[in-house]
């Protein structure tokens, strides 16, 4: 096979030898020859000359006035992750303009409501309302104009590139991206954020601020995936999930209006509950990690479609949800009230409102590291307590690798993660293994109908719970609930009993809807067979034995649908 040799070391560039011509545009992308890119021995020297630049210094300016490509791909990428939670901010600050306007409150969602109330279709109301929420987004535009008295000193090249904007906007396409969203995601955006540097420079100065604004001088392409990204929070033709128009008309407004109903059902009796309780003693004090405050009484003030235009925007969605959680406190208090009357019937808690899309704090999956030490970052970031650092990420993990290599189990041979999973799975004691406090209300929630009735014969085992008559709330699970216990309280009820009927329910559609599956295709020869197989099965019945195998995998944190074959086999 003859060598190719793809780069040939010129000064300005490389030039691809044309005997590769006769290989392009041959095969699809999925069969594409591979081809080992060789540099010559003098790329190859300029390369590591680049890379030892980047090991040695902390600021690469003078490595990019160089000509070093890998300090100017790490400044690019620096900027724009310095960049992107300021431009974050301004779309969030649009949106919530846009749905905290006066024009948004007028919107009226009575025509929904009474058709979702009546379970009628909705479908036209939800593309009118859509319609109507995207009119909003050009209200907040003169917001974020850019006042081109401000101009700085620009280079020719920008001037050219300025002329040509300003073309742009006498069409019809630059004056349709001056009155819509559209403003937020042209190359304009970065000359308000200059213009308006003070407003972003909480946790960057101001300086560095400019400095990442440069990069992208005359090269805002590299944007180009985030613009598409943020401009379908702005769509309102289809229903999408990462649109505002979505999280509104076909997410939070069916949970307002299910909160309406289920309210007016028992309007009365949510309206007393907070005099009832006052009235036995209970202690009406919400807690949070950050105060401690007395509940209100429910009204019926936000159970009216008319108060939804007041729950669009994500400070008014958090002010509703706050609302809603002193009713489900005061409900919860209700219904342990009366839990041991034969008669009651549990009052429903009331559902939260989704957040707001692109608003809100958003707690990432990743951690965004500023500075390689502690010592590089600024007071104003250290006060912060986060991890902005690779130093302090790597202490960290220190810290924590070692807590958990040092907690030996007393059982030597379970060394490793997956020693102890092996542990569990063949573990017939419990003694010593726990969950969490919050895995067992979960669990307790999903599958159990007579809860209240566990907790009573948890009451005597310490390892699982406290019970004193003294406390407010007499009955606590311990934050750490022993299984040992647990399990010897669940193996005492009778596990058909102990399910909730609706749980039982679904498993048992579930394996309805695949037991005919398991029947061969016989073709003419065994047809009556097949048939006469075919009624044993759907006959009906409980499908207790399959549906409780389901349970219990799901139970155990088990994938459900690898268990599916062994139910059907089982029933």
């Amino acid at each position: 096979m003859k060598t190719i040799d793809l780069f040939c070391g010129q000064e300005n560039g490389y030039s691809v030898s044309k005997e590769l011509s006769g290989l392009t545009n041959l095969y699809n992308l999925s069969k594409t020859l591979r081809f080992e890119l060789k540099p010559e021995p003098e790329t190859k020297q300029r390369f590591e000359t680049w890379l030892n630049e980047l090991n040695e210094v902390n600021d690469f300016t003078e490595a990019i006035k160089n000509g070093n490509l890998f300090a100017k791909d790490n400044a690019i990428y620096k900027a724009y992750m310095a960049l992107k939670p300021i431009l974050d901010s301004i779309h969030e600050q649009f949106i919530t303009i846009a749905l905290q306007s006066d024009e948004a409150k007028k919107i009226d969602f009575s025509g929904y409501f009474e058709n979702y109330r009546t379970k009628e279709s909705v479908e036209a109301e939800e593309k009118s309302l859509r319609s109507e929420i995207g009119k909003l987004y050009s209200i907040p535009v003169s917001n974020f104009v850019v006042d081109k008295t401000k101009s700085k000193t620009k280079t020719k090249k920008q001037e050219l590139i300025d002329e040509e904007d300003s073309a742009d906007e006498d069409s019809k396409e630059g004056k349709k991206k001056a009155e819509s969203y559209k403003i937020l995601t042209d190359k304009s955006i970065l000359s308000y954020i200059e213009q308006n540097i003070g407003l972003f420079a909480n946790d960057i100065p101001e300086d560095e601020i400019k400095k990442h604004l440069a990069v992208f001088n005359g090269f805002f392409t590299y944007f180009s995936g985030y613009n598409i990204n943020r401009e379908n929070y702005y769509t309102t033709k289809d229903e999408k999930s990462t649109a505002v128009a979505t999280r509104i008309v076909h997410e939070n407004l069916p949970c307002f209006c299910n909160n309406i109903i289920r309210f007016e059902e028992n309007r009365d009796t949510y309206i007393r509950i907070y005099d009832e309780l006052k009235k036995i003693n209970k202690e009406l004090k919400i807690k949070t990690p950050d105060s401690e405050k007395e509940a209100d009484p429910i009204t019926d003030e936000i159970f009216k479609i008319d108060y939804f235009s007041s729950c669009l925007s994500q400070s008014q969605i958090e002010d509703y949800n706050s609302i809603i959680g002193n009713c489900n406190f005061l409900i919860n208090l209700y219904n342990q009230s009366h839990r041991k009357d034969s008669n009651f019937k549990k009052l429903s808690l009331f559902e939260t409102l989704y957040k707001q899309i692109g608003c809100g704090k958003k707690k990432s999956l990743f951690l965004a590291l500023l500075k390689d030490s502690e010592a590089e970052l600024t007071d104003e970031q250290r006060k912060r307590n986060e991890i902005l650092s690779l130093e302090k990420m790597l202490s960290v993990v220190s810290e924590k690798i070692e807590m958990v290599l040092n907690e030996k189990s007393e059982k030597s041979e379970i060394s490793t993660i997956q020693d102890y999973l092996c542990y569990l799975k063949n573990c017939s004691d419990w003694k010593g293994i726990y969950w969490n406090k919050t895995a067992v209300t979960s669990i307790s929630n999903r599958f159990f109908m007579n809860w209240y009735d566990v907790t009573d014969k948890l009451q005597t085992i310490k390892s699982c719970a406290t019970f004193d008559k003294k406390r407010e709330e007499q009955f606590k699970l311990n934050d750490a609930v022993e299984l040992e216990g647990l399990f010897s309280v669940l193996d005492s009820e009778k596990t058909e009993n102990s399910f909730k009927q609706s749980v039982l329910d679904e498993y048992k559609e579930i394996i309805n809807s695949h037991l005919t599956d398991l029947i061969p295709d016989t073709g003419e020869e065994a047809a009556e067979l097949a048939d006469a197989m075919r009624y044993s099965l759907e006959v009906g019945g409980k499908r207790l034995r399959p549906s409780l195998l389901l349970a219990s995998c799901e139970f155990a944190g088990g994938n459900i649908d690898e268990a599916l074959p062994y139910a059907l086999a089982l029933e």
